[in-house]
C-alpha cells in the first residue's frame, strides 16, 4: 500500500487489474484513495463486496464522495446507443470535470424521468386490452427514453446490487456524509437516482427525512415517483413501503385523484397504501396496478379493493390474488367471485366450483421444472381434476420482501398453481381436498429439493350473487358461508405451519 500511496495522483490511471490484485487490507490502507476515479470504483465493486465490512467502511471513508456519486449514477443510467462513456468518469482531473459532472447528473435524471413516464403510459395502454407485461413495458420505456436508440446491453450495472445489507448500509452511510450527498432532508432527484439498489438499505428514518418534493418528477400534467425509488420498493419491508406511500400522497395528492399512469409508475409502492386508501382509487387508476404490486400486498389490503376494481384490473394482476392473499376476500362471496372469475360464471374453466391453490418452493423457475410440476399436479391421485393453471412463478429477485409469513430458502423460487375440480369427490370439504393435494404432491416436490409452502381450498359453487354493497367495497355484510369457513380455517392452518 505504501508503494501505491506514493503514486499520488497517478493512482487514477492505475489499471483496475492491479488494484483488484491487492490484498484487502493493503487496498483499504492506501493513503490516496481519494484519487480513485468513478470508473475505478465501479470496477472494484465485486472486490469490495467480498471484503470484510470494517475494511469496506475504511475504504469508503477514504474515497472522494463526488466520484462515488458519479459511480453510482453511472450504474443507474439508461444508456443510449449513441452515448460513449463520459471521460470524466475515468479522469476526474480534467479541466471540464465539474461542469461535466453537473450536466451528466441532469441528463441521467431526465432520461430516468422520461422512462418512468413512458413505462406508465405503456402499462396503461396495455391495460385497455386487460393484459399487461411489465418487463416488456420496461424495455420499451428505455427505448423511448433514448428516442428509440437504446444501447443493446442497456442494463443497470450490478456492481453494488448484490452486496449484502451490512455492506449496503455502510455504502449508504458514506453517501449521507457531509462531504457527499449530506443529510436525507437535502436529497433531491439526482441523489435518489444515484442510489439504485442501495435504497434497499433505507430505514424508516431515511424515509421520514425525505421531502415530498424529492420523491417525484414534476411535469406539467402530473407527478411520477422517482424511477429508482419505485424500483427499490420490491425489496423493502411492508413498513417501509407504507411509510413511503404516505409520503407519496403528500407529493402526488390524494389517492382519489391518482391516474392509471401514477399507479403504474408507483409499482410496488402501491402495496404500502392502507386498505381504505386502496378502496378510494378510481376504476381507471386501478388498471395500472402491476401484478408485482398485488404480490406485495397482504390479504387485508386485497380486501380493500372493490368489485369494480377487481373486474377492471388486468388478468395478470387478478391471478396474483391467490393462496394466502385470497383469504382477505373470504367474508364477501361477491368479491371472491370477482377476484377468481372476473366475468365468467361458476363452472367455467376460469371459475371452477372447487379449487386448491398450491404454493411450492422450488430450486428454480426453469420451464422444465414448471412443466414437470404442472404434469405432476394433473396426475394427482384424486378424481374430478378439470384443469391445472400456473398462476405465477417468481425467482428470488422477483419476490417481494414481506415482514412475516413464509420465509423461503435464500435463492429459491416460488410458484403457485390453481388445481380446479368439478366436485370435491369423496372429500366433502375444501379443507380436506387441500390437505389431500398437499399430501399427493409433497413427495415429488421434496425429492426435487423443494417444499410445499401451502395449499388453500375454496368452494365457489354457492358464490353466485352480486350485492350492491360489494361495489362500494363493504366486506361486513356477508356472514361466512359453509365453504368459505372451511377456506378460512385452512388458511389459518397453513399460516401456522401445520401444512408443512
Amino acid at each position: 500500500s505504501e508503494q501505491i500511496s506514493e503514486l499520488g495522483g497517478m493512482l487514477t490511471f492505475l489499471p483496475l487489474e492491479d488494484l483488484k490484485a491487492m490484498a484487502d487490507e493493503a487496498l483499504a490502507n492506501i493513503s490516496n484513495l481519494h484519487r480513485l476515479s468513478a470508473a475505478q470504483l465501479t470496477g472494484l465493486g465485486d472486490k469490495l463486496e467480498s471484503m470484510a465490512l470494517d475494511k469496506v467502511t475504511q475504504l469508503l471513508d477514504g474515497i472522494d464522495a463526488k466520484q462515488l456519486h458519479m459511480s453510482m449514477l453511472s450504474q443507474c443510467e439508461i444508456v443510449c446507443e449513441s452515448e460513449a462513456e463520459e471521460e470524466f468518469l475515468r479522469n476526474p482531473n480534467m479541466d471540464t470535470a465539474q461542469a461535466a459532472m453537473a450536466a451528466y447528473a441532469k441528463r441521467v435524471g431526465e432520461k430516468s424521468a422520461k422512462a418512468a413516464e413512458a413505462f406508465a403510459d405503456n402499462i396503461c395502454s396495455e391495460a385497455l386490452t386487460n393484459s399487461i407485461d411489465a418487463v416488456k413495458a420496461d424495455l420499451e420505456a428505455a427505448k423511448q427514453a433514448c428516442n428509440g436508440a437504446v444501447a443493446p446491453d442497456n442494463v443497470v450495472r450490478a456492481t453494488f446490487s448484490s452486496w449484502d445489507m451490512a455492506h449496503k448500509t455502510s455504502l449508504l452511510g458514506r453517501l449521507g456524509a457531509a462531504d457527499a450527498l449530506g443529510n436525507a432532508t437535502a436529497w433531491g432527484e439526482s441523489s435518489l437516482t444515484a442510489m439504485c439498489s442501495t435504497m434497499s438499505a433505507f430505514t424508516p428514518g431515511h424515509i421520514a427525512m425525505l421531502t415530498a418534493e424529492s420523491l417525484v418528477y414534476a411535469s406539467a400534467e402530473s407527478a411520477f415517483p422517482n424511477l429508482a425509488l419505485a424500483n427499490a420498493a420490491l425489496k423493502w419491508t411492508p413498513d417501509l413501503r407504507e411509510a413511503l406511500a404516505t409520503k407519496l400522497e403528500d407529493a402526488m395528492g390524494s389517492v382519489q385523484s391518482w391516474t392509471c399512469a401514477q399507479v403504474a409508475s408507483s409499482r410496488e409502492l402501491i402495496s404500502g397504501l392502507a386498505p381504505d386508501d386502496l378502496s378510494k382509487l378510481s376504476v381507471d387508476a386501478v388498471k395500472g396496478l402491476l401484478p408485482s404490486a398485488v404480490t406485495a400486498m397482504r390479504a387485508e389490503q386485497v380486501a380493500g379493493l372493490t368489485w369494480d376494481h377487481l373486474m377492471n384490473i388486468s388478468k395478470q394482476a387478478r391471478e396474483r390474488i391467490s393462496a394466502e392473499r385470497l383469504t382477505g376476500l373470504l367474508q364477501n362471496r361477491t368479491l371472491l367471485l370477482a377476484a377468481v372469475c372476473g366475468t365468467d360464471s361458476v363452472g367455467s374453466s376460469e371459475c371452477p366450483p372447487y379449487f386448491v391453490d398450491v404454493v411450492l418452493s422450488l430450486p428454480d423457475t426453469a420451464n422444465a421444472t414448471l412443466e414437470k410440476f404442472t404434469a405432476d399436479l394433473l396426475k394427482l391421485g384424486l378424481e374430478h381434476v378439470s384443469q391445472v393453471q400456473l398462476l405465477s412463478a417468481l425467482s428470488a429477485s422477483e419476490r417481494p420482501t414481506m415482514a412475516e409469513g413464509r420465509r423461503l430458502a435464500e435463492g429459491s423460487a416460488e410458484a403457485t398453481w390453481r388445481v380446479s375440480f368439478t366436485s370435491p369427490g369423496d372429500t366433502q370439504t375444501a379443507e380436506v381436498l387441500a390437505l389431500r393435494v398437499a399430501a399427493e404432491v409433497r413427495p415429488a416436490v421434496t425429492s426435487s429439493g423443494g417444499s410445499v409452502e401451502g395449499t388453500y381450498g375454496v368452494r365457489l359453487s354457492e358464490a353466485t350473487e352480486r350485492d350492491p354493497d360489494a361495489v362500494a367495497g363493504s366486506n361486513s355484510r356477508f356472514p361466512f358461508s359453509w365453504a368459505l369457513q372451511v377456506a378460512s380455517l385452512l388458511a389459518l392452518l397453513t399460516v401456522s405451519g401445520m401444512q408443512r
